[in-house]
């Protein structure tokens, strides 16, 4: 049987000092005790799984090619003493965006990310102008966990911080715990997140001191109005048609055509004819967002 097949990646052994990491990338955390253990085991018994880099075209100067996907494996040679990395070229990722995707969905397939690594990653495709939906896919998890982690970087840095695994596990604010703390005031965010993470209180006795807090001090949760869901309403309305959108223009020529196959010419010609009704619908809702918006503070 005849095969034919593109080249889309190779695995080489490339010196790690011509690899440069990803400016960035999704993971900011890297624990020194798995460090050490992943640089022992590549050294006792080689590196089993290879990283992804991409070139560098132009080089930026002695970097030849930046990493996609594999910076504890890059770190963990050099802490072996190992002069190269096995490494697949990727010819696929150009853009920043595409590197920073396939990055996440690697990265997050693997060795844990922390909330914040996570939440910062969502927000950054999220900025990309992908919708939840597609977040979703891409990180393999439901809308609700990726609301979740963009109502996380609502809370003050300093609530943040609490999260983070440089803080003592006794003291280390649970998830659940910090977003209960999502639409208070950042001073009296602030001011109960210490306080539940000094006392070392379970998830339980939180929520009720946040409860009580909010009851005795009258505090006014910065919920949101109607005129907030409405506006949530027709974002989500612009979402879901890119989104639908985006399907169509990902399905290859042959796909699209046999669909085409299925009506009649006049029926194609009809579908034409729609489109072009909505693009001049779709060009004056803009104009008039735009005019709008432009009006308000």
């Amino acid at each position: 049987m005849n095969v034919t097949y593109d080249m889309v990646s190779v695995v080489r052994r490339i010196p790690w000092r011509v690899i440069k990491p990803m400016p960035g990338q999704p993971r900011e955390s890297f624990d020194p005790v798995s460090l050490k253990e992943l640089a022992d085991s590549i050294k006792e018994v080689g590196q089993a799984v290879a990283a992804i880099v991409t070139p560098l075209d132009p080089p930026d100067g002695e970097f030849l090619f930046q990493l996609t996907d594999g910076q504890r494996r890059w770190i963990a040679c050099q802490i072996a003493g190992i002069e190269y990395l096995k490494a697949e070229i990727d010819n696929e990722c150009v853009t920043v965006d595409q590197k920073f995707i396939k990055s996440v969905i690697t990265n997050f397939a693997r060795e844990p990310n922390t909330v914040i690594e996570t939440a910062k990653a969502v927000r950054r495709i999220r900025d990309m102008g992908k919708t939840l939906e597609q977040i979703s896919k891409i990180f393999g998890k439901s809308m609700s966990w990726v609301n979740q982690h963009l109502n996380l970087l609502k809370l003050h840095p300093k609530v943040l911080v609490l999260l983070s695994p440089e803080t003592p596990e006794d003291k280390r604010l649970a998830l659940n715990t910090a977003l209960t703390l999502v639409g208070l005031p950042e001073e009296e965010q602030v001011g109960l997140a210490n306080i539940i993470s000094e006392a070392g209180f379970t998830m339980v006795q939180a929520r009720h001191l946040i409860k009580k807090t909010i009851h005795t001090r009258g505090i006014r949760l910065n919920k949101r109005t109607r005129k907030d869901k409405d506006f949530k309403v027709l974002a989500g309305f612009f979402e879901r048609t890119k989104a639908q959108c985006d399907t169509i223009l990902d399905m290859p020529d042959s796909q699209l055509r046999e669909t085409l196959a299925g009506g009649k010419k006049k029926d194609r010609d009809k579908l034409l004819e729609k489109i072009g009704y909505l693009i001049e619908d779709m060009s004056s809702i803009k104009t008039a967002i735009a005019r709008l918006a432009g009006a308000m503070t």
